[in-house]
């Protein structure tokens, strides 16, 4: 397996990519909160079968550009058929997990599969609406955050580093805020709480789930035994 990083332009930004193996292409795109190594166990399988296995980071997902503005549907339909035509390829294969299964859908007009995954998302972003008008933070808990208070645990990044910038975008350009692992899950409410800041592009870090979900969730009592 090689562990060579390749970039490529297409659907107007630049794409950093991992591929193994040579023939027909087969594109593995990722999801949240993982990147284009997610796949660094299935990719040289699928080379050793005779294909040329490539997966990109999506956007925004450092070493890929970052973009300059929140991706839309229309455009995360784009970048695989982009993608496809930047390898040299006139057709791939589509391997996708979380949003880039979305993006696979939208790509391969699967709308159906993508409007569903579109929905879920839209419930996940209702439930934290609603938690948010049923618990707002209270304006004296900024005063808890201290200079060397770690807002972005991901990348290390203390409020005092935030403090230089003057907006969401500016932050993560230059420090690299919400950028690592979560994604700005826990970072950019933060930021958005302690700075005022409008961040649209804020990934909630609680979803809702299913009531037998959790009763199957074993209890510490069961656990031990």
């Amino acid at each position: 397996m090689t562990d060579a990083i390749h970039f490529v332009d297409a659907n107007g930004l630049n794409f950093a990519y991992l591929e193994n193996g040579s023939g027909p292409l087969v594109l593995m795109l990722h999801g949240f909160p993982d990147t284009a190594h997610s796949w660094d166990d299935l990719r040289p399988r699928i080379a050793a079968k005779g294909y040329r296995a490539v997966s990109p980071f999506m956007r925004g997902y450092h070493p890929s550009a970052i973009p300059d503005r929140d991706t839309d549907q229309e455009t995360l339909a784009r970048d695989p058929l982009a993608l496809i035509e930047a390898l040299g390829a006139r057709d791939a294969i589509i391997i996708g997990h979380d949003w880039g299964a979305l993006a696979g859908y939208a790509a391969t007009n699967w709308e159906d599969r993508a409007k569903h995954l579109f929905s879920r998302r839209a419930r996940y972003q209702k439930v934290v609406r609603i938690l948010k008008d049923a618990f707002p933070l209270r304006a004296e808990l900024k005063n808890l955050a201290q200079p060397d208070t770690l807002i972005c645990r991901c990348e290390d990044v203390p409020q005092v580093r935030l403090r230089e910038h003057g907006s969401w975008r500016a932050a993560k350009l230059h420090v690299r805020c919400g950028m690592g692992p979560c994604q700005g899950r826990v970072c950019a409410p933060a930021a958005e709480f302690l700075f005022g800041w409008e961040i649209d592009s804020a990934r909630p870090p609680v979803f809702p789930v299913h009531c037998s979900s959790l009763a199957a969730i074993p209890s510490h009592s069961a656990a031990r035994h």
